[in-house]
């Protein structure tokens, strides 16, 4: 079904659990898409939104030292509109682990520009790499 965040092709009221993964039309200014995500959970239902932590692991760091994409977002303030709206915030602690260091180098070179990666793989000894995400947990307001 073609559709977006704000028009789903769904009914109200039927859906148990909404997954969103690394969505980031999710955050400030993103109101209408929660609030259709609301028109059609369940009463019970709930939404889970994956998305990168910047709070600790190799990537954050990427992250950090990168400006475009989704390094462009200011995760204090994703964190703070997901408090804002009710949220609970999970993170889970994981992470990437290639068959080798040309793998990962080829991996990161998709990620991120390439003098990011570069100076990340600079004297990086193994094919892993730690990664952090969030998961958001949410509930509208009962209707």
């Amino acid at each position: 079904m073609a559709g977006s965040a704000e028009h789903l092709p769904l009914p109200d009221n039927t859906i148990d659990v909404a997954h969103a993964r690394f969505a980031y039309f999710f955050g400030p200014g993103s109101r209408a898409g929660l609030d259709e995500v609301s028109r059609v959970l369940a009463p019970e239902g709930v939404l889970l939104v994956v998305d990168n932590s910047w709070r600790g692991g190799d990537f954050a760091k990427l992250l950090r030292h990168s400006t475009v994409g989704n390094a462009a977002v200011d995760p204090a303030e994703v964190e703070t509109w997901w408090a804002d709206q009710g949220a609970i915030r999970h993170e889970v602690v994981g992470g990437w682990k290639a068959t080798s260091l040309l793998e990962l180098s080829r991996i990161l070179h998709l990620e991120f520009p390439a003098e990011v990666a570069d100076a990340f793989l600079e004297g990086h000894t193994s094919a892993d790499l730690s990664y952090h995400f969030n998961i958001f947990q949410w509930r509208p307001e009962p209707k």
